[in-house]
């Protein structure tokens, strides 16, 4: 996808052809659902960026090719594939007794996707916790890993 601009646009071609090929395309989360998650982020004293919120009211969570970004709560699609939730993902790290201050928005591989105490957004080594790549902005990480995924 060459003229890519944003990472929206891979979103759009992901949702065509998933529509296409399984019937099925990743929808928004409603206000109400991004209003109720701000809630229990809260909470939990789970801080994320703003950006995070403006990304589920584009689409509730995503998974293509080994990428998963959390939606605002764990759900089934497509089958028996599942979405998680962050609060719920989160929720299992602390109760591995990890002490962590980052909040984790999305897994690939063997990396996970954290927003930082310094409120980046980070690509980290699953197992070590190395920060591998670090973004200023949600739609930069997006950006950059859809397009790799996408192979460009």
């Amino acid at each position: 996808m060459e003229n890519a601009t944003h990472w929206t646009d891979y979103l759009d071609e992901h949702n065509a052809f998933m529509e296409k090929t399984y019937h099925f395309s990743f929808l928004a989360a409603k206000e109400s659902e991004i209003a109720e998650l701000k809630e229990k982020m809260n909470q939990e004293n789970y801080v994320i960026g703003e950006e995070y919120y403006d990304f589920l009211s584009k689409t509730n969570g995503i998974d293509y090719n080994g990428m998963m970004i959390f939606a605002e709560k764990e759900y089934l699609f497509f089958e028996d594939d599942i979405i998680y939730g962050i609060v719920e993902y989160n929720n299992d790290i602390a109760d591995n007794e990890v002490e962590d201050t980052n909040v984790y928005f999305g897994v690939m591989g063997d990396d996970l996707f954290a927003y930082t105490r310094e409120n980046k957004w980070a690509t980290m080594d699953i197992i070590s916790g190395d920060i591998m790549d670090i973004y200023d902005s949600l739609d930069e990480f997006l950006f950059d890993i859809m397009k790799m995924l996408y192979g460009e």
